[in-house]
């Protein structure tokens, strides 16, 4: 061999080498993309499953026995608890990982999800390395890599996520590429190292998610003998044992989980006892079917390819090999058996491995087409524009349809909402409503799937809190024990988060408990409430209060024109990205602006309070909060002044009529000085004696 066509070769395989890391590289970026998009995970009460895997993650972490072992999900548990161990080794922080973890959920939650997109793309990274060295072939390694693309939901759960769906990626990936090399490169001699591998990567799938199933129906087909056979049932187990091993201890609850999905109609083991719910099974058959209309197309052409081999091997012409023939057949019966599983708690991301497994499938196409002779002129031109068709098409269209599945349009109503509550909690009870977005729905719910093991730890880090079960319809604790109304009755006043249509549900659970709850909301937006309660004492009875609060959040890169989500102002001021205490926008204030968040009137009657804060950055002497008589504009009242300082401060004044008529003011916030101030977090607490 010459020096050129070795400098040839080696410059050709650097090409491919490139080729098969870009893809791996789009993935990666554009997961990171997601990430930092959503922002936090409780937005849009987007919690499910992840902090269940955060809080499952911490127990194999801290050697305590998981709470979550329905899927099983037991590889992501471990690889979660080896990302928070990591990091904690490396940078430490609180006084355990236990307590940092709890304190720090969506710092943590950033992390495991950023590594999961890192795991997940390395994982398709080394499937296209793989099936290139062992086959040559840099189509088939492309096809590969780029059926991920082919649903929203893969791009999403399995890439950008902390989910058993990762894993179960992984596997079924792992599975294509094992079955792609044993299409291309093996024999007799070789089929007992397949069956070894298929079982260990079989019982890998399951532990990740029993909807892996179906594709166990692939190798079981193809093998050639019933001793194979039997070597990967034998390595399935085995498998599997190994890697839920950390959950051993439940295998009998598993096993009864499993036995409930097939034994009961409904979803998730609910319902009658029966295989299928038959009146409403064909409506979610066909739904399942049509959902994903590329899986169907592959299916159905899988389907109709099988159906030409047999009328043609009847015939008595043959076109494949009878290896290509027990695959084709046998992973279109994989998909075929996952629809009819699917089709039982219909969900779009449960097609999953199917989905990942219909790769085969193409590369079947593009492997029969370089045995068709009469396609010998142009067949080595097919694959390549096959490939990069598929590529052309399904990468725009699925990471389109990833945007659909999550959407960051309101992430600064979840981030006001939530600072509201914030803002008005001091010497207050707090109660948030689960599910709905917040912090500590998010943490009830990964307690939950923990069985309550850390209720004492946050009880601690979360005092005076609590949860209003809407599913429950009742205020519990952190354990879900139910918690009377009127044992909250010494609180001075009760502050309850959630979406906003709960007020009746908690008028109903509050009712006759020694509980008032205000009618009009203190804090309410297009997504989230805040209610008010009481006890009914003589002292609050006629106390009637309400909050005016923004962060002066916008989404990124919004132009200020556009309408602030809050109510109560007349005008906000112009909005600036480069400052902010919170988030990622401020008010901007100077000589030619010096106004900021500027309320609408507000009538006090005599003895009527009003409480404002607001963060301020700049010379803090020249910063002021002002009330003003609204007809008359005069100055009533301004706020002191905190020291200078390089960091936000909070100025705050509180102003009561005295007068023994109603007044009506607004209230603003003033840069009186010559050089740049910023505002934020601006939150104004009405409170009105209300005269009987």
């Amino acid at each position: 061999m010459t020096y050129t066509t070795l400098k040839s070769i080696k410059v050709h395989r650097a090409f491919q080498t490139l080729l098969l890391i870009s893809i791996p590289v789009i993935l990666f970026l554009s997961s990171l993309d997601t990430i930092k998009e959503r922002e936090k995970v409780w937005y849009g009460a987007g919690y499910d499953p992840e902090y269940a895997y955060l809080f499952n993650s911490l127990n194999v972490a801290t050697f305590r026995l998981v709470g979550h072992f329905d899927h099983p999900g037991t590889p992501m548990q471990v690889f979660g608890a080896l990302v928070l161990q990591g990091s904690w080794l490396i940078n430490p922080d609180g006084d355990s990982l236990t307590q940092d973890v709890l304190s720090n959920p969506e710092e943590y939650l950033r992390l495991l999800n950023a590594s999961t997109a890192l795991l997940a793309a390395i994982a398709v990274f080394i499937a296209g390395i793989f099936i290139l060295f062992r086959t040559g072939n840099l189509w088939y390694a492309i096809i590969l890599q780029l059926i991920p693309f082919i649903s929203g939901f893969i791009l999403y759960n399995a890439f950008a996520r902390i989910t058993q769906e990762a894993m179960l990626m992984i596997s079924s990936l792992a599975l294509a590429t094992a079955l792609v090399d044993w299409l291309i490169n093996s024999t007799p001699e070789k089929e007992n190292r397949y069956a070894q591998a298929f079982g260990i990567i079989a019982g890998f799938g399951m532990a990740s998610k029993i909807l892996f199933a179906p594709l166990l129906i692939i190798p079981f087909f193809i093998l050639s003998n019933f001793k194979r056979r039997k070597k990967y049932l034998l390595y399935t187990a085995a498998s599997f044992v190994i890697f839920t091993l950390p959950v051993i201890t439940l295998y009998p609850n598993m096993a009864w989980w499993v036995i409930k999905l097939f034994i009961f109609t409904g979803q998730y083991g609910s319902g009658p006892v029966g295989l299928v719910d038959t009146l409403s099974y064909p409506q979610n058959l066909w739904w399942t079917l049509m959902v994903n209309p590329k899986l169907a197309m592959l299916f159905g052409g899988g389907l109709l390819w099988i159906t030409m081999l047999i009328i043609i091997m009847k015939s008595g012409k043959t076109l494949v090999q009878n290896k290509t023939f027990r695959l084709l057949a046998a992973t279109v019966a994989a998909l075929a058996f996952g629809y009819l599983i699917v089709a039982k708690q219909p969900k779009e991301s449960y097609l999953l491995p199917y989905e990942m497994i219909a790769s085969v499938l193409i590369i079947l196409v593009i492997y029969q087409v370089g045995n068709f002779r009469f396609l010998q002129r142009v067949r080595a031109w097919i694959p390549a524009l096959l490939t990069l068709a598929f590529a052309g098409f399904v990468i725009p269209s699925g990471l389109a349809a990833k945007k659909k599945i999550y959407s960051p349009d309101k992430n600064h109503l979840w981030e006001t909402s939530r600072l509201a509550a914030e803002s008005a909690s001091q010497n207050s009870i707090q109660i948030f409503a689960h599910p709905a977005s917040s912090p500590e729905a998010a943490l009830f719910f990964g307690n939950a799937y923990s069985h309550w093991r850390y209720t004492g730890l946050l009880k601690n880090l979360y005092p005076d809190t609590y949860i209003f079960n809407i599913a429950e319809n009742k205020i519990v604790d952190w354990d879900n024990s139910p918690v009377e109304p009127a044992a909250l009755s010494n609180a001075g006043r009760i502050l309850i988060q959630g979406p906003v249509e709960i007020t009746q549900a908690l008028q109903g659970s509050v009712s006759g408990t020694g509980i008032h709850l205000q009618e009009k909301s203190f804090y309410e937006d297009e997504k989230q409430i805040i209610l008010i309660a009481y006890p009914e004492k003589d002292e609050y009875q006629h106390i009637k209060q309400s909050l005016i609060f923004s962060s002066s959040e916008k989404e990124r890169g919004l132009e200020k024109q556009l309408q602030f989500s809050v109510n109560g102002f007349t005008t906000m001021g112009n909005i600036d990205f480069s400052r902010s205490r919170n988030g990622y926008s401020s008010l901007i204030t100077d000589n030619e602006n010096p106004y900021a968040f500027t309320t609408k009137n507000i009538m006090l009657q005599s003895g009527d309070k009003i409480e404002v804060n607001v963060y301020a950055y700049g010379t803090q002497s020249t910063l002021k909060i002002i009330v003003s008589e609204s007809d008359t504009r005069k100055v009533l009242h301004q706020s002191l002044s905190p020291a200078d300082s390089d960091k936000w401060s909070k100025h705050n004044l509180t102003f009561v009529n005295a007068a023994d008529s109603t007044m009506n003011v607004f209230v603003y916030c003033l840069n009186h000085g010559s050089s740049l101030g910023w505002f934020d977090d601006f939150s104004l607490e009405t409170t009105n004696s209300i005269r009987p």
